[in-house]
């Protein structure tokens, strides 16, 4: 049994590797060609019609803008990830949890 994990461990160690950044990068390259670099052709508009657009509304009657919706659902989401992922990581006592209490690492 060891031996199979073993091999499942070197085979996705390997995966994970090289392979994996060949793979995300040769993607994101390919299809950066086949859409013509919409990216960076189209940043401007981009730019006019999401981040700058938001800054200049502001809430009518008490009501949040898209901005202010954004934002908070932004921060709610990432907070409680930080709150509940920590303790977990506490709880099950991983690598560099607590590397001031002399715990190993």
């Amino acid at each position: 049994m060891a031996a199979i994990s073993d091999a499942i461990l070197a085979f996705t160690n390997w995966v994970w590797g090289i392979p994996m950044l060949l793979a995300i990068a040769g993607g994101g390259f390919y299809l950066s060609v086949r859409l013509r670099f919409l990216q960076f052709c189209k940043l401007p508009f981009i730019l006019k019609n999401t981040i700058i657009a938001s800054f200049g509304k502001k809430g009518e009657n008490g009501k949040f803008s898209g901005w202010q919706a954004v934002t908070g659902a932004l921060a709610s989401t990432l907070g409680a990830g930080n709150i509940v992922g920590t303790a977990i990581a506490i709880a099950y006592g991983g690598p560099g949890v607590c590397s001031g209490c002399g715990s190993p690492v």
